[in-house]
């Protein structure tokens, strides 16, 4: 018979002892997992004692902070892997796209939130007027 420990940090799972069996083979032996205080998040794997192994896109001690590659702009946050959360105004995978309630017309661009940039002959919040030429 075989008794079997842990090192600190580390748990015994399975029985604590194998056996010789009359056909000369021992049973399973146990195995020892680390222990983590507080348990990985997302999908982390207690690998080393207190120490989380972190899937991809995600990282920390717990696992807990997701990971944008690109950063979120325009005062957008990472709240999943490469998922921003976006303020009011803006959209899109980084935040990168302004709103316009009022679609910009005859060729403008919604370049910040409710603005729109013109082209030339244009004019307006929306550029919806003419712009008048001449003296």
């Amino acid at each position: 018979m075989i008794t079997y420990a842990c090192y600190s940090g580390y748990m015994l799972e399975g029985s604590l002892r194998s056996v010789c069996l009359e056909n000369g083979t021992w049973t399973s032996p146990p195995i020892c997992r680390a222990v983590c205080r507080f348990p990985c998040q997302n999908g982390g794997v207690c690998q080393r004692p207190n120490a989380c192994s972190c899937p991809d896109g995600w990282m920390g001690r717990l696992c807990e902070e997701p990971i944008c590659i690109l950063p979120c702009l325009n005062g957008g946050r990472c709240v999943a892997p490469y998922q921003c959360d976006c303020p009011p105004g803006w959209t899109g995978s980084r935040c990168h796209a302004a709103v316009c309630q009022s679609p910009c017309l005859n060729g403008g661009k919604c370049v910040r939130p409710n603005r729109c940039n013109c082209l030339s002959d244009w004019t307006g919040p929306d550029c919806s007027r003419k712009r008048r030429t001449g003296f």
